[in-house]
């Protein structure tokens, strides 16, 4: 909507802002760094920033260099992927689902894999001790990840998304 000239209206939100450095300062450009939470509207960052010094300002570029546990140099160019796909070896570039969520990871047997299969909730056995509502990744035997389960307060793994699994 702002690239047609329309205005948006943006409402206050709170954010959090863990670190801003400037990296250059080449007038009327300022280069920052910026790390923050998740849900930051960083060209609202510059226009606030903006407004407080009393200059406005906007942003001409914004690279973002990580997202989460994942970062610019974990990332593929368009030909490095093309190429990797042309070799047959793009499946061993992409990140396993478990690792991506980075939920603690349990691993079942095929009786645990079959009952969260049909939505059975499961013990969540002698690994480390959970706080009620942790979220894991549940994969099943050959290491596939079957299910994101849910520890519930009575102490038990409940499946909120069963992801596949044959059986």
């Amino acid at each position: 909507m702002a690239r047609r000239g329309e205005e948006v209206e943006r409402l206050p939100k709170k954010v959090h802002i863990h670190r801003i450095e400037v990296l250059a300062l080449r007038s009327p450009d300022v280069e920052i760094a910026v790390d923050c939470g998740p849900g930051t509207y960083v060209r609202s960052l510059a226009a606030d920033l903006g407004q407080l010094l009393g200059c406005g300002a906007h942003l001409s570029q914004l690279r973002r260099t990580r997202s989460g546990p994942f970062t610019l140099d974990q990332a593929l160019g368009w030909d490095e992927c093309e190429l990797a796909a042309r070799e047959g070896r793009l499946a061993a570039q992409l990140i396993r689902p478990e690792l991506a969520l980075g939920f603690p990871v349990v691993e079942l047997g095929d009786e645990a894999a079959n009952r969260v299969r049909h939505g059975g909730d499961i013990s969540p056995g002698a690994g480390p001790a959970l706080a009620p509502g942790t979220r894991v990744s549940a994969l099943e035997p050959g290491g596939r990840l079957l299910a994101i389960l849910e520890l519930r307060a009575h102490r038990r793994l409940r499946p909120l998304r069963v992801l596949g699994g044959d059986s």
